[in-house]
């Protein structure tokens, strides 16, 4: 069965990562390995906002910092309640290739805290960090609120959890939020984080479509262009193009994808990569998208 891809995506730019595995089974001694960390270090506790986004497979990883650019191969080297101890080192196409760094710890709660150890002896420097254990799943008992089931759904995206992003944006669909709708059905379509569903997929991109989410009404567009969820039907793929094409949040980004343009004297023509994009792109390991 051929799969679709959507042709434009814009909720918000965001970036991914390697495949996540389980981790590895502690040690009696350790601690659970976390799904990744969200760490905040140097210009970050300044105020920048340039957040670094570990995420682990067993003991390695790999962390990305939107801002700066920066990459790095990750080793977890202890992980218990006494100590967390962390080598970083920069990838040879990151900014600063030759960068390491030794992250040492301790766990409270979901936080880490505890100082960087940069650099080699006895050029070496020393600052603070703390980084948090991000929450990527919902539960039904007792979470409630659509907005927050929905940014929980962007948090497990981020960090490569794809069941779990889908059961949050489920949530978030069925208390009525328009975005999760198509996220939930272009997730149904092309089995990402569940079994694929041409029907659901329908059902919830037409309810995202008719709440004016662009990326619905490019999602159903398609299913009726290609006939494949729906019965072929070139009116109605052309209507719901149009609707897409002529959606308000599409013109605001296409404005300022042209004052960027003109400002940078770039390119005439911008990609938008969104939230859409990310959860397409987990069925593609090894994929970087960079906001």
């Amino acid at each position: 069965m051929r799969s679709l891809r959507p042709a434009h995506v814009l909720t918000f730019i965001a970036f991914v990562l390697i495949s996540h595995s389980k981790a590895q089974s502690p040690s009696p001694s350790s601690i659970q390995i976390p799904v990744g960390l969200e760490v905040c270090e140097a210009a970050c506790l300044n105020g920048n906002g340039d957040v670094g986004t570990w995420i682990f497979h067993g003991l390695n990883g790999k962390g990305v910092w939107a801002k700066s650019g920066a990459k790095s191969n990750l080793t977890i080297e202890q992980y218990d309640a006494e100590r967390i101890l962390i080598r970083r080192e920069n990838t040879p196409d990151s900014t600063m290739p030759a960068f390491t760094a030794i992250y040492e710890g301790t766990l409270r709660g979901r936080r880490i805290d505890g100082t960087v150890t940069a650099g080699h002896a006895p050029r070496t420097i020393k600052y603070q960090w703390y980084a948090t254990i991000p929450v990527t799943t919902c539960d039904s008992a007792s979470q409630s609120d659509t907005e927050d089931a929905f940014e929980t759904g962007q948090k497990a995206v981020r960090f490569r959890q794809a069941p779990s992003a889908f059961q949050c944006f489920l949530m978030a669909a069925k208390g009525g939020n328009g975005q999760a709708k198509a996220l939930v059905g272009l997730m149904y379509r092309d089995g990402i984080g569940t079994t694929s569903n041409l029907t659901e997929a329908f059902r919830w991109l037409q309810a995202g479509a008719i709440q004016d989410d662009y990326n619905a009404q490019v999602g159903l567009s398609q299913m009726y262009d290609s006939g494949i969820g729906a019965s072929a039907d070139p009116q109605k793929a052309q209507m719901w193009r149009e609707r897409a094409q002529n959606n308000p949040v599409i013109i605001q980004q296409r404005q300022q994808a042209q004052q960027q343009a003109a400002q940078q004297q770039a390119a005439q023509q911008m990609m938008f990569l969104g939230l859409a994009a990310v959860v397409e792109a987990m069925s593609k390991p090894d994929v970087y998208v960079v906001y």
